[in-house]
């Protein structure tokens, strides 16, 4: 009798924990936001989504949604959609336009969206970068759609591009890999192309400048270009007209342009010959990392012990 009563325990004790040990369907954390109205959010959460539907205002402040870990949010918005973001953090895996056109604002946040952008037909996005905020995406482009893009005041837009039009103000872009703007307001600002590929390059049909002001052009490179560029000859021309390929140039006479080259990749270098609006990528070496001192000490006493020890084990 005893024995029946442990075997009946036993076996419930053991489905339980199975039952417990059974994968949730999806995570825990998981929020759907459904915004229909004039709605603030603060809050914390590692998965989930927002879904804005027509005519709704939301307000973000001091929010972390997603993080760096793999935490997403998906971002799903509707027609006549405004949405402001202040102190926030957003890590979304996928960014959807349902309908008509939407508005988003950001100010000091943050915004990293892993999926590529494009506006179709009948579709309109206003994004407005503000105030030392950044946005990392993928690429924005249009698609018969229309993108406002603005990035104003200390902010940083990292993604590829295919607009008709781009504004900035003292601001940053960086394009990684081949961009296209047919109109770009610039003023005093810095683009930055980094080369992937030795067909990269970023196409401006007119560059705008309305009043006295700089934009700087620098052109990086990652490790895989240099390596092809090793594959040939070992150096590499490039031509500014070929590589920063602007169409026209709208300015006031005191407005200057710069361009600067890299030096360096994260595993190589090299030197830049200046040769007027032509420079030549030569003598790429490796990086070779140099201990520091600290480090040359360390390793002598590793040394130093492992020589007494065996001192003092003959």
């Amino acid at each position: 009798m005893k024995s029946n009563i442990l075997n009946y325990i036993t076996k419930r004790t053991s489905l339980v924990l199975a039952l417990i040990a059974l994968p949730c369907a999806s995570p825990l954390n998981a929020t759907d936001y459904v915004v229909s109205y004039n709605e603030s959010f603060s809050t914390t959460e590692a998965n989930g989504s927002f879904t804005f539907n027509s005519g709704a205002y939301a307000q973000f402040y001091n929010a972390a949604l997603g993080n760096s870990s793999g935490g997403r949010f998906t971002m799903r918005m509707n027609n006549a959609v405004l949405v402001e973001t202040y102190n926030t953090t957003m890590y979304t895996d996928s960014f959807f336009f349902d309908s008509g056109g939407s508005h988003w604002e950001l100010f000091n946040s943050y915004i990293s969206v892993d999926n590529s952008i494009t506006l179709n037909s009948g579709y309109t996005f206003n994004l407005l970068i503000n105030s030392n905020s950044t946005f990392a995406g993928r690429s924005i482009s249009e698609n018969g759609g229309t993108v406002g893009l603005k990035i104003e005041n200390n902010s940083h837009l990292i993604s590829r591009l295919n607009l008709r039009n781009l504004y900035m103000r003292n601001s940053e872009w960086t394009s990684n890999a081949s961009s296209k703007i047919n109109y770009l307001d610039v003023a005093n600002s810095t683009i930055n192309l980094v080369v992937s590929s030795l067909a990269d390059r970023l196409e401006i049909g007119t560059l705008y400048m309305e009043y006295i002001s700089n934009v700087t052009f620098n052109v990086g490179f990652t490790d895989a270009a240099i390596v092809d560029i090793l594959a040939g000859i070992g150096e590499w021309d490039i031509v500014m007209d070929d590589t920063i390929v602007i169409s026209s140039i709208d300015k006031s006479g005191d407005s200057n342009i710069y361009y600067n080259i890299a030096t360096s990749s994260d595993s190589y270098q090299w030197d830049v010959v200046d040769l007027g609006h032509k420079y030549v990528i030569k003598n790429i070496t490796p990086i070779v990392v140099v201990p520091e001192p600290s480090t040359y000490a360390a390793i002598f006493g590793v040394l130093a012990l492992a020589w007494a020890i065996y001192r003092r084990c003959k």
